[in-house]
């Protein structure tokens, strides 16, 4: 483990002495990095200053969240991706309407959508904390106010709560320090995003729509392509940035932001949180995650969190990191793999490239086993699907008037999928029982699974074959350069070295 240890810290050393020597230090694409591991250093210091070492737990504490985990909830929610429409749903909600109603207009996932939003059982450490804490305090049948979690909002109903009957003082003391190292992780998210939605709130962002719809566009395109999300400098080409970069997007306090500055910073987001922005509300949350995270920066700045000597020796270790992972990546893209081993193991394992089989389905919602009985029965007599839809089921909304869901594979449609798959096309499904409604879907297509061409897997295979030739060319290049440099290992002293065991 020693040795391990010790050859990591010196690898780092030797590719910092590597790009400082090489002149790669100008290279935009190292600014980029080195610029979002200085800020992130830097709020970490902040954080630990202003929020971890603030908090104080009590056994009292302890114990209350120790008797969460043995508690198992189960609820329902609305989501929406502002405060204003969450509260929209809300007042819904407290002037009569079904929450079953509302769940079948707000939401893409046909589960959620069909279930009426219920999410299951689910305890302590198993939601956002934010959601977690609104669920665990929410009398069972009352709705929520809008709680902020880390996608957006949401609207709970506790439907059931289960305590454990009975819990010992064993029990409690085998799970403390568990339950300690959880509790202080929830109130550190719970500060911070207290501190996000109070910077925001001066601030007060204000979208421009024109450099959002371009942005919108371009976030588009990086999707369709992921390995480019994951980059250390997203660069737009020419036409791109001399037709949206100067673009307006953003403006907070005495800052501007236009497309090409947004772009900028694309790079510091993980990717899986660029996959969520698909339309302009989505947009906006990840602009104000942006915007939040410069203010902080800036107090942080203000209180002089980067001259503390941890914060130096901090960013010390951050800069020589920086430096080290943009080597490690700047050898990978030397990496390629020829074409015809492509073509070899596309040929060999063919069978494993495939797109599952997707149906498009269009349901109709019934109060009961008899009106769905009913409808069907007029359904196969001749009568317009879509036009019953639209005369007698319950909660379809503006979104999705016709009741249609797009192509999904098997997995979209839970306890639902069985029925559906077995239809043929055109058919209707006897009434399936929902949670307190009756269900008819009708299949209105079906795509069977097809194999994929070699273009098609291509992406699939290198992202298979890619990561272990990396590895090695990257192995070659740091032997090489450990060599050059005659680094020599103490046994004695290495056999010496503390071994700093982390804080439970």
């Amino acid at each position: 483990v020693r040795s391990r240890i010790l050859d990591n810290v010196v690898n780092e050393y030797v590719l910092e002495d590597y790009v400082d020597a090489s002149g790669l230090k100008r290279d935009p694409k190292l600014q980029a990095l080195l610029d979002y591991h200085r800020k992130k250093t830097i709020l970490a210091a902040w954080k630990q200053a202003e929020i971890k070492d603030k908090i104080d737990l009590s056994d009292a504490d302890i114990r209350a969240e120790f008797q969460k985990s043995r508690t198992r909830i189960r609820a329902r929610h609305l989501f929406a991706p502002t405060e204003k429409a969450a509260d929209s749903l809300r007042q819904l909600l407290l002037n009569g309407a079904a929450f079953e109603d509302l769940a079948r207009q707000v939401f893409r996932d046909p589960r959620l959508s069909l279930n009426g939003g219920d999410l299951g059982y689910f305890t302590a450490g198993e939601m956002d904390p934010a959601f977690e804490e609104a669920a665990f305090n929410l009398p069972p049948g009352e709705v929520s106010v809008p709680v902020q979690t880390e996608n957006g909002y949401s609207i709970i109903r506790v439907e059931d709560r289960q305590v454990a009957p009975l819990v010992t003082e064993t029990e409690y003391a085998n799970q403390k320090k568990i339950i300690r190292r959880y509790l202080r992780w929830k109130r550190e998210k719970l500060g911070e995003r207290g501190y996000i939605r109070d910077v925001l709130k001066t601030a007060d962002p204000r979208f421009d729509r024109s450099g959002l719809s371009a942005l919108l566009a371009i976030i588009k395109d990086l999707q369709a392509n992921p390995s480019s999300l994951d980059t250390l400098y997203i660069n737009l080409p020419r036409d791109v940035q001399d037709q949206y970069g100067s673009l307006s997007c953003v403006q907070f306090e005495n800052e501007k932001w236009d497309v090409q500055a947004v772009v900028a910073r694309l790079a510091q987001v993980a990717p899986k949180h660029l996959q969520l922005v698909q339309d302009e509300a989505s947009l906006k949350m990840l602009l104000q995650g942006l915007v939040a995270r410069e203010l902080l920066y800036q107090r942080a700045l203000d209180m002089g969190v980067d001259d503390l000597k941890s914060t130096r020796e901090a960013l010390a270790k951050a800069q020589r990191y920086a430096k080290s992972r943009y080597m490690r990546l700047m050898v990978y893209d030397t990496v390629a793999v020829p074409e015809a081993e492509l073509r070899e193991a596309y040929e060999k394992r063919r069978h494993e490239y495939y797109f599952p089989e997707e149906v498009r389905v269009q349901v109709l919602i019934a109060g009961d086993s008899l009106t769905a009985l009913r409808l069907r029965k007029m359904a196969l007599e001749g009568s317009d699907f879509t036009a019953l839809v639209h005369q007698h089921s319950l909660g379809i909304g503006e979104r999705n008037p016709d009741g249609i869901f797009d192509w999904s594979p098997r997995g979209k449609f839970g306890t639902f999928a069985d029925q559906i798959f077995e239809l043929k096309v055109a058919q209707i499904t006897a009434p399936v029982k929902g949670e307190g409604y009756y269900l008819l879907f009708k299949l209105l297509d079906r795509r069977p699974r097809r194999d994929k061409t070699f273009s098609e897997a291509r992406g699939q295979i290198e992202a298979e074959l890619l990561p272990p030739r990396q590895r090695d060319r990257f192995l070659e290049f740091i032997r090489r350069e450990r060599r050059q440099r005659q680094i020599v290992k103490d046994p004695d002293a290495l056999a010496k070295m503390p071994l700093i065991k982390s804080a439970a």
